[in-house]
This record gives structure tokens, C-alpha cells and sequence, in this order.
């Protein structure tokens, strides 16, 4: 169980990308958390949810395993389209033309039927992206404004789940990745590093998983629902 821990900055007052225009938006305080919490924050994605991360090359080497092992004339086509996919992501190399890309989007389809290996990988993948910004909210968010229902937290010093339910599933993902990319940066550098999870700024949606720092944030103001 996440233990709550208290910091010397003060709580990044953050509102959702695509509300900020509504006077009447939700807004969320969030707190940057210690190295230490964001490496327990990791263990318990790792651990208790079966959803540590995957790395680009760990991926790629499982899915040309799987093409390996199904066999057939195009191995030597598809492991090469993995390497050239690879190389445009890590190195900036020229991308997949559109032929390419549906030729390896349909053989990852078959290696995810047909290799297990491929498939429990993906299948972390699916359940990191859902279950991070649930559990990084709960545990760096501590208050908010013009949310219905009214801030509470409960064992451990997360917030409460019965408080959680008030919260637009949309507006905890966005904020509970911020809260995530927060973990990662420097607040004493003018230039923050980026986190490994996409941009919190625009609704959230199954992405690329491209490293991006959000920002737009401005300083807490009163008269938000926080609970000591």
C-alpha cells in the first residue's frame, strides 16, 4: 500500500488540456513525488499489476522470436521491417511506407495469436497504459476544484476509492499522466526532461507511447478540496 508522502514544492494545479477555456472545468493539485516513490510506484505496476514496462528492443526481439518460430518466406521481410520500424523510431530513419506498415501490423496480429511470449508482452503493454495514470492519481493527487464529488483519502494516503468515482474517467487519465510526468522532472531546472508517457495535453487516447512532458500547468489557487 502507497504511503503518503509530503514534499517542500507546492502542488501543480493542473485542468485538462481541451477544458481549458471552461471557467467551470475540473482542476486537479497534484504533487511531484520523491524518487522513491516513483520507483515504488514502478514495483507496484511491476509487482501487483503484471504491468512493468516494456522496452521498444525488448518488443521488437520478442516479435522477431515469433516470426522466427511461425516460419514461412517472409521471415527474412518482416524481421527487417521490425529493424527498419526501429530504426526510424530510435534513430530517426526513414518510416514504413504504408504497404510496409500493413504487412507488419498484420504479422504482429498473427504473432499475438500464435506466439505466447509476443502476446503476454502486448498484453502488459494494454495494462500499464490503463492501470499507470489510475495509480499514480491516487497516490500524487491532493485535491480538487469543481469536481462533484468531494475529495477523501483512505488508507495508505491515496485517494479514496469511493472519491475516485466522481472523477470523469477522462480527466484522471489526463491528470494522473501528468501526475506521472511530474515524477520526472527537475523543478529547479528552467528545462524539464521529458517522462516516458505520452502528452496529458490533448484527450486522452491509445497512443504511440512517445516520450512527452506536458506543460501548461499554473500555480494551485484557494478554494480547492483537499483533506490533510
Amino acid at each position: 500500500m502507497a504511503e503518503l508522502m509530503t514534499t517542500t514544492t507546492a502542488p501543480t494545479r493542473f485542468v485538462p488540456q481541451w477544458r481549458r477555456d471552461d471557467p467551470d472545468a475540473p482542476a486537479f493539485m497534484l504533487r511531484a513525488g520523491s524518487v522513491i516513490e516513483r520507483e515504488s510506484l514502478e514495483a507496484e505496476l511491476a509487482g501487483e499489476h503484471r504491468a512493468g514496462r516494456v522496452w521498444p528492443y525488448e518488443l521488437a526481439n520478442v516479435l522477431c522470436d515469433a516470426f522466427r518460430a511461425i516460419g514461412g518466406e517472409d521471415v527474412g521481410l518482416l524481421i527487417g521491417l521490425v529493424e527498419r520500424e526501429q530504426g526510424a523510431a530510435l534513430l530517426g530513419g526513414e518510416k514504413l511506407d504504408d504497404t510496409d506498415q500493413a504487412t507488419l501490423d498484420g504479422a504482429r496480429q498473427v504473432a499475438i495469436e500464435y506466439w505466447p511470449d509476443y502476446a503476454a508482452l502486448v498484453a502488459q503493454m494494454q495494462r500499464r497504459e490503463l492501470l499507470l495514470p489510475i495509480l499514480a492519481f491516487r497516490r500524487f493527487c491532493v485535491g480538487w476544484e469543481n469536481v462533484k464529488g468531494t475529495f477523501k483519502r483512505g488508507l495508505g494516503g491515496v485517494v479514496d476509492d469511493s472519491a475516485l468515482k466522481s472523477v470523469d474517467p477522462l480527466h484522471m487519465r489526463a491528470a494522473g499522466i501528468e501526475a506521472y510526468n511530474l515524477l520526472y522532472l527537475d523543478p529547479s531546472a528552467e528545462k524539464n526532461s521529458a517522462a516516458p508517457l505520452p502528452s496529458s495535453d490533448s484527450p486522452p487516447i491509445s497512443g504511440s507511447g512517445e516520450p512527452l512532458a506536458t506543460g501548461g500547468t499554473s500555480a494551485p489557487t484557494d478554494g480547492a478540496q483537499t483533506q490533510p
